[in-house]
């Protein structure tokens, strides 16, 4: 789903990412993989921008993962499950 009418897109990791704490620290250890680029956190989601001032959306962590990873030379698959992991040790109520 794009989020259009409402709803927002369905993503499997979703309660792993939820909530502002664990936005930001998602925001911020993307952020550390792109120099030029500007990652931010909102309700919803991340929205990653360049000094150019392009600027993209994302909903879901493995759409965010999927346009950072060729950016850092990174696989999506791989900074997801390593930023799983930093988030498995936020406590629950963050």
């Amino acid at each position: 789903m794009c989020g259009m009418c409402g709803g927002g897109a369905a993503d499997p990791f979703g309660a792993l990412v939820a909530g502002p704490v664990r936005r930001r620290i998602v925001a911020e250890s993307v952020d550390r993989l792109l120099p030029g680029h500007s990652v931010t956190f909102f309700a919803s989601g991340w929205t990653v921008s360049s000094q150019t001032g392009s600027s993209s959306v994302f909903q879901t962590i493995d759409a965010l993962l999927a346009f950072v990873g060729p950016l850092a030379a990174r696989d999506p698959r791989e900074l997801r499950d390593a930023l799983l992991d930093e988030l498995s040790r936020v406590p629950t109520e963050a």
